[in-house]
């Protein structure tokens, strides 16, 4: 087919930080808790480390994403996780709020 991309690498699925803070974001204007400020803090410092790698090479973005970024999301994710189960504890979900 032309125009297609062929490609035998594993696939992963990519989510967009601007949907997940924005609705961080939303969460926080009509009921600001720590843990709204700590999501948006955490996901921010995401966005700072993108902004200072823009226009640089692809390998550089890479190396410095593995370096700097991967950390933060590794901690992000089991942050996101233990607040979870600490909200589900509670008996209140995002929704809730």
């Amino acid at each position: 087919m032309p125009g297609s991309i062929i490609c035998t690498a594993t696939i992963y699925k990519a989510a967009c930080w601007a949907h997940a803070r924005r609705k961080f974001h939303e969460i926080h204007v009509i009921h600001a808790s720590p843990t709204t400020t700590e999501a948006s803090a955490r996901i921010g410092a995401l966005y700072a480390i993108e902004e200072e790698i823009q226009g640089k090479p692809a390998e550089l973005r890479m190396s410095v994403r593995l370096a700097r970024a991967r950390p933060l999301l590794e901690e992000l994710r089991s942050w996101m996780e233990k607040t979870l189960r600490s909200l589900s504890a509670r008996g209140r979900g995002w929704k809730d709020r």
